[in-house]
């Protein structure tokens, strides 16, 4: 984590979730509701191998090209701003009373068709 958003990747990140045992794969939820993968590759003597998946895209983290892409895509992620739509709880239906102000509406009112009666009208 630090390696894809240096040392102060909390505020950015939500939860980290473990999502499939083989391959061992985290979902890393992010602070505005998108997510990326990280999939554990095993060991190569003492240091740990992961592959991120980001927005349907690979990178094999220790290339350090690779894993400079990886971190764009993140803040590519984090630039959106997939929380800012509103929850149906937060929504409240105030009508078409609400729209115009105080003002009340009567739907009951009869009205008149468009259509004129006869030729002879127009």
């Amino acid at each position: 984590m630090d390696d894809l958003f240096d040392f102060q990747y909390e505020p950015f990140v939500n939860d980290i979730q473990w999502v499939a045992p083989r391959p061992t794969t985290f979902r890393v939820m992010l602070v505005n509701g998108a997510n990326f993968y990280l999939i554990y590759q095993g060991e190569d003597g003492d240091k740990k191998l992961f592959t991120a998946q980001v927005a349907g895209k690979n990178y094999w983290l220790e290339s350090l090209a690779e894993e400079q892409q990886a971190s764009d895509a993140i803040a590519r992620l984090l630039r959106f701003n997939y929380a800012s739509v509103p929850k149906d709880e937060d929504i409240e239906d105030e009508g078409l009373a609400g729209a115009l102000g105080d003002e009340e509406i009567d739907v009951n009112v009869d009205v008149e068709p468009a259509v004129p009666e006869s030729v002879e009208d127009l």
